[in-house]
């Protein structure tokens, strides 16, 4: 990954300021990202190098942490499980007009739950065959924390496990660990293969599936947060996208509100401004 000095310089070689949140908005961005698929990397690449002042730091923790709470509400009243990239595109757009940077992460996440509950682990593994799915799970980045993920309770489990998880998850630091296959590999696909080649998976078949999004893991990390009934290992590996602005976006509906009602809602509920 680039330092500070060279993504400034990176971006002024293509007429991007990157003095503000968001500014992967800016035509110039979108014209670099158009003709290199891999330059969005660099925005989240940017907002994991640049300093944050202490003061700063002090207003994103309450800004980010009001926000998971009016989220978590928000999900809980309208039922729908499942939407964990549209929740954190919405969240992130949220963050933005506070002025708070932040990026959208895709990655994995794996749940290993105390032995004494009988839960099977549960992975929701980037590597799988689910039409339309480039994601096993998405969060946010929003420093200083490295996880913000607002639908870990809120998936599609089949076994009670959301009543062992945590309304949601703000952690800065969590313990770093070295991520494994099992957090790669879909379950169902992780058989299918082992049925298909006589013998287990292993992170050989990572690499050769996708090098560059397990090269960028190492950058991006492999955070092991322990609760008292389970273990959570988010492995992030892509940057993701965002389509359109908050007042345009129409992918998130709670309760039959849409991300600009939302945020009109947040901004009253936490005596915020909203611009």
């Amino acid at each position: 990954m680039k330092s500070l000095a060279e993504l400034n310089d990176l971006f002024k070689q293509h007429g991007i300021d990157p003095s503000y949140p968001g500014f992967l908005d800016q035509p110039e961005f979108l014209r670099a990202e158009a003709n290199d698929p891999d330059f969005l990397g660099n925005y989240g690449n940017y907002i994991k190098e640049r300093e944050y002042s202490p003061e700063y730091l002090e207003r994103a923790r309450t800004i980010i942490t009001n926000c998971c709470e009016f989220f978590c509400e928000r999900i809980a009243a309208d039922g729908k499980p499942g939407a964990c990239i549209n929740a954190s595109t919405t969240i992130s757009r949220f963050l933005e007009k506070q002025n708070i940077w932040n990026f959208v992460l895709k990655g994995g996440l794996t749940l290993r739950f105390r032995e004494s509950l009988g839960i099977a682990p549960v992975s929701l593994a980037p590597i799988n065959r689910t039409p339309g799915v480039s994601a096993g799970h998405v969060w946010v980045v929003a420093p200083p924390f490295r996880i913000v993920d607002v639908t870990v309770k809120y998936q599609r489990y089949r076994h009670g496990e959301e009543c062992f998880l945590p309304r949601y998850v703000l952690e800065e630091d969590g313990r770093h660990v070295d991520s494994d296959v099992y957090d790669w590999v879909d379950p169902n696909l992780f058989h299918e293969l082992t049925l298909q080649h006589g013998r287990v998976p292993d992170m050989t078949y990572v690499r050769a599936f996708d090098e560059d999004a397990l090269e960028r893991s190492q950058y991006y990390g492999a955070i092991e947060i322990d609760t008292s009934d389970v273990v959570l290992r988010f492995v992030g590996c892509a940057v993701g996208a965002i389509d359109g602005s908050l007042e345009e976006m129409k992918n998130l509906c709670l309760s039959g509100d849409y991300p600009a009602e939302l945020y009109r809602q947040f901004c009253k509920g936490y005596s915020v401004n909203a611009e």
